[in-house]
């Protein structure tokens, strides 16, 4: 009896050892492994480190071409008689350019209003007489009854762009869009457009509201008048529906915006 107790004993203390003795050897090659792991690991990031710093240093710090910079400066101190002849008898590449530059953006504006309307007319806005002046336009909205706004401009005669302007009243100066606001009796804010001596309204607070995919404007006649600066143009068009609703009046003024409800809107 005591000696199979004593062999059960040495049994179970050998078990325990074993059990021991594998677990510190897994314990040990996982050690190696994740030392290994870690090693490759840091082998990596300094490679990348590396990579990215030698690709940043190139990108950043890129030298010039030498002979080239050189060539330009020549060309650029060369002024002899015959050079400077050549210069005059030859095209200015650059005024080429830009002629060729302007031709792709008045081609590219006209096919932009083709697509979203029908084009009327193309007006030349520095050889309009329709465009009204500073004193001009502060008549035409006064007897219209927009007065409590001030009336802006933000492009000068030829399209150059001057920011947010108010008109002085000055009876010599144009611009090709003057614009000015108006409050509505029901408290909606209106902008009122004259482009080229037309008349537009943007109900601007209806239109935050609109259940309309695109935005609705007042007009006088189907047409709509716009400018473009850069081609310092009028584009007269007639625009399809699905670019802007248009709901004629037969004059826009103080009287007539208070007059139309939002159901009349709703339902055009």
């Amino acid at each position: 009896m005591k000696n199979g107790l004593t062999r059960l004993v040495c049994l179970i203390a050998a078990l325990i050892v074993a059990v021991a003795v594998l677990t510190v050897s897994v314990l040990m090659v996982r050690d190696r492994r994740a030392v290994t792991d870690v090693q490759a690991v840091n082998r990596t990031v300094e490679v990348t480190d590396d990579s990215l710093e030698t690709t940043a240093v190139a990108s950043v710090i890129k030298p010039p071409a030498k002979e080239t910079v050189k060539d330009d400066i020549s060309k650029k101190e060369k002024t002899s008689e015959e050079s400077s002849l050549a210069v005059k008898e030859q095209p200015d590449d650059s005024v080429e350019a830009e002629v060729s530059a302007n031709d792709v953006v008045q081609e590219n504006k006209e096919e932009y209003y083709r697509e979203n309307a029908t084009v009327v007319e193309v007006i030349d806005a520095s050889k309009s007489e329709d465009t009204p002046t500073e004193d001009e336009v502060t008549v035409l909205l006064r007897e219209r009854g927009f007065t409590r706004f001030p009336v802006t401009y933000e492009f000068a005669e030829g399209g150059d762009y001057e920011g947010t302007t108010e008109i002085a009243g000055d009876s010599r100066k144009t611009h090709p869009i003057y614009q000015t606001y108006f409050e509505a009796d029901n408290g909606d804010i209106w902008t009122i457009f004259v482009i080229n001596g037309n008349v537009m309204a943007n109900p601007a607070s209806y239109n935050l509201r609109s259940p309309h995919p695109v935005q609705l404007l007042i007009s006088e006649t189907e047409e709509l008048t716009s400018y473009d600066n850069q081609t310092d143009r009028y584009f007269v068009t007639i625009p399809n529906d699905s670019a802007v609703i248009v709901k004629t009046v037969d004059r826009i003024d103080a009287q007539t915006i208070n007059s139309i409800t939002d159901e009349e809107m709703d339902n055009l």
